[in-house]
């Protein structure tokens, strides 16, 4: 249901209201044929719904057909038909809002029957290419119908999907980039720039900088991909897609942008000898730097503690447990400057590691309280591997 209420006044006098229903109808589709050929075909996404879209690349027509047999269930569509309908475009990569559109032009109704409805339209030039482009940057775009007949509307929204059978075929670098969603191509020039390879804008455009970090990117001794056929691409571009998506888990790490290649290399290491996890990494998110270990960062994963020192390397070391008596040390030095006159009982113990690397030293003393009487505790001095510590004292 959709109402747009306006009131319409001449001075400060209200004049009158005005309640306009209308009605809008999207059928949300995916492009079946990827290629900017001179007809395209869109097929509804949404269960249940058997609808489809041609649109001619050249002229800009426009034929919408919603079948209503072989269990097909009828939309809101074939309501509209057969009253007076204006349609909108919206390009979007998400479902658009009523208010996104901006109504213009009439839709014809060739047909309306129990089978099936159909409407055309020739879209104008300029509505024309603007879906031309986001096809060829492989967008979503929204087109809507509405009618002041009706009470109630309902949108979605039209996307390309990537055609396999191209991706299996492609030939050349620039091919198999362009044929990523614009998205994808965002993404892997992100990822290029953030490994050194690529110095220009975000733009998802194939030129000579993207592809020179390609090349550059596939040259790393590891690689070293045939570029010439259709296999070596995939593979290239899978282990973009990896990288792109280990960043992607890494984003929250302190300094990544400076310490790109080495975070990555490290985290990859932790995955690839299954020491970590894809998702533990991205719920940790990231590599944290430590305040008290000079240089370097640490994450935590697979039940324990890792660190590395990125300035210098992608090497990675495990923790590193405060030995007990420096624990003990710590946990005494505190108890004594923070508590004058505590008696402590070095029987009174424990030394305990935990899977993160940090330590628990639990000691036991004898304090006065404030009324002057003598009583029991215990310190639990919890030591981090930088050696930071958080003290927490109970009566016994």
């Amino acid at each position: 249901m959709c109402g747009v209420e306006i009131e319409l006044f001449r001075g400060e006098r209200k004049v009158t209201k005005i309640i306009l229903i209308t009605f809008l109808c999207i059928t949300n589709v995916l492009i079946a044929n990827a290629t900017y050929a001179e007809a395209i075909t869109f097929h509804e996404q949404e269960q249940g719904h058997c609808t489809t879209l041609q649109f001619n690349t050249e002229t800009g027509h426009v034929v919408l057909t919603e079948y209503r047999t072989n269990g097909c269930k009828p939309s809101h569509v074939n309501k509209i038909a057969g009253t007076k309908v204006k349609y909108g475009i919206v390009i979007k990569n998400t479902d658009a809002n009523f208010i996104d559109y901006k109504f213009k032009y009439p839709l014809t109704v060739i047909q309306k029957n129990s089978e099936a409805a159909v409407f055309e339209q020739t879209l104008t030039r300029s509505e024309t290419k603007l879906i031309n482009s986001a096809i060829t940057a492989r967008k979503g775009f929204n087109i809507g119908f509405f009618s002041s007949e009706k009470s109630y509307w309902s949108g979605n929204l039209f996307k390309e999907p990537i055609d396999k059978s191209k991706l299996d075929n492609a030939s050349t670098l620039k091919e198999i980039f362009n044929l990523q969603s614009a998205s994808k191509r965002k993404s892997y020039q992100k990822t290029l720039k953030m490994l050194g390879f690529y110095k220009s804008g975000i733009d998802g455009l194939y030129g000579k900088g993207t592809e020179a970090a390609l090349i550059a990117y596939n040259s790393e001794v590891y690689r070293k991909f045939d570029l010439t056929n259709s296999n070596g691409l995939k593979r290239l571009i899978a282990d973009l897609n990896a990288d792109a998506n280990f960043l992607e888990a890494l984003r929250l790490s302190d300094d990544l942008n400076k310490y790109a290649v080495n975070m990555l290399s490290a985290a990859k290491k932790l995955v690839s000898s299954q020491k970590c996890t894809n998702g533990e990494v991205k719920d940790f998110g990231g590599w944290v730097k430590s305040s008290q270990r000079k240089g370097f960062y640490f994450l935590d994963c697979g039940g324990t503690r890792h660190w590395i020192n990125p300035s210098k390397s992608s090497s990675i070391s495990g923790a590193k447990y405060i030995p007990e008596s420096t624990a003990r040390d710590m946990c005494w030095a505190h108890l004594r400057r923070e508590i004058p006159g505590a008696s402590i009982q070095a029987l009174n113990t424990s030394y305990t590691k935990h899977l993160v690397g940090s330590v628990t030293f639990t000691a036991g003393f004898k304090a006065k309280n404030t009324y002057g009487n003598t009583n029991k505790y215990y310190a639990y001095c919890l030591i981090q591997s930088d050696r930071s510590m958080e003290v927490t004292i109970q009566q016994r």
